[in-house]
């Protein structure tokens, strides 16, 4: 448990925590930690979880752990909120999505019969209630 996890969590019952930057506390201790740290503290984006930030920071999970736990004990990270989970799209709102197909109408047709054409050129004034 010296990465961060509960025994829950080591045992595979529950997500791993995750952790993001609290930005009041580590703006200003950024420069004057060590790289390693800094590299660990860039890493906290509230997606990962400490064997991740390990993998990517090529560093020891062990050692991993130990920086995210004082980072955490100085208020410079913290748990991240969970996730909402994503809903699958549905076939039907991925058909919405896509753009629609542009229908090929020969210039010389109209597009409108000559009935149409008619109507829509009347005025509409007689309609209008006064």
């Amino acid at each position: 448990m010296t990465d961060g996890m509960s025994l829950a969590q080591s045992q595979g019952m529950a997500k791993p925590v995750r952790y993001q930057v609290v930005l009041a506390k580590a703006a200003p201790a950024f420069e004057r930690l060590p790289v390693p740290v800094q590299q660990v503290l860039r890493l906290c984006d509230g997606t990962r979880s400490v064997a991740e930030i390990a993998t990517l920071s090529q560093l020891p999970r062990e050692r991993t752990g130990e920086i995210v736990r004082r980072l955490l004990t100085s208020g410079v990270v913290s748990p991240a909120a969970e996730l909402p989970r994503r809903r699958r799209i549905t076939p039907v709102a991925l058909e919405w999505l896509q753009p629609p197909v542009p229908v090929n109408v020969p210039a010389n047709v109209n597009a409108f019969s000559d009935d149409e054409e008619s109507f829509f050129a009347r005025s509409i004034d007689h309609l209008i209630e006064t």
